[in-house]
């Protein structure tokens, strides 16, 4: 319009949008330690927790699973098969909208079974809020725990995933998984409804050979023989 002289001034262009609506969203990289030995350091860290029985058993298993926190949360022992050693968490509590199974190793079983006197009684969730059985651990208390062990510069309960993520792709020359399976047992799926149906049942031996893996290396990390 101004430069066909329709108009003199044009307010609009001279408006300061990044003022007005601010600076164009920047992705944030959630804090997770990648290095061995701090991850280490953590890991006897939580050993050592002396703070919510169920606190600290969530922060004990989570390492080994890797999972969101809400499905950490919210994690019922309806979904625990100890027979076939596994998770089954349902859909609709999945981001990805699909059912999701975890092999269990057994040093992850034998935690499960160490806290369910607790709760199994008591509440449907496995890791139940402190105030009333009957609602789920608070979102913010996972990392609270983190941040009273000392490492809360360093870490989230959210950067569990990343940690795995990181090492698992660090030592493949160890473990000998293809990157498909690490992103399996991340729940990084194809959404095709027949490959997704593929990638549940069929390649769920590969990711129970995985995370196996990577639960020794947690032990062997934690000094556990």
């Amino acid at each position: 319009m101004i430069n066909r002289e329709y108009i003199e001034y044009n307010n609009i262009i001279n408006l300061d949008i990044k003022a007005i609506y601010g600076s164009p969203h920047k992705k944030q990289n959630l804090k997770a330690i990648v290095d061995e030995e701090r991850f280490k350091e953590l890991l006897l860290a939580i050993e050592n927790y002396n703070g919510n029985i169920f606190t600290k058993v969530a922060l004990q298993i989570s390492p080994y699973l890797f999972l969101r926190s809400a499905n950490i949360r919210n994690l019922e022992w309806s979904e625990i098969d100890f027979k076939n050693s596994k998770i089954t968490i349902p859909a609709n509590k999945m981001k990805g909208g699909e059912d999701f199974i975890i092999p269990l190793s057994g040093s992850v079983v034998k935690l499960f079974e160490f806290i369910k006197p607790f709760s199994f009684h008591h509440s449907k969730y496995v890791f139940p809020s402190d105030i009333s059985k009957s609602k789920t651990m608070s979102e913010n208390t996972l990392n609270q725990a983190i941040k009273r062990l000392g490492f809360g510069e360093e870490m989230v309960f959210h950067g569990f995933r990343t940690t795995a993520s990181t090492l698992l792709y660090e030592f493949k020359n160890l473990h000998r998984q293809d990157s498909e399976f690490i992103e399996l047992c991340l729940d990084h799926r194809e959404r095709n409804k027949v490959k997704a149906t593929y990638n549940r049942s069929l390649r769920l031996n590969d990711r129970k050979f995985l995370m196996q893996w990577w639960s020794d290396y947690i032990d062997q990390l934690k000094g556990i023989p």
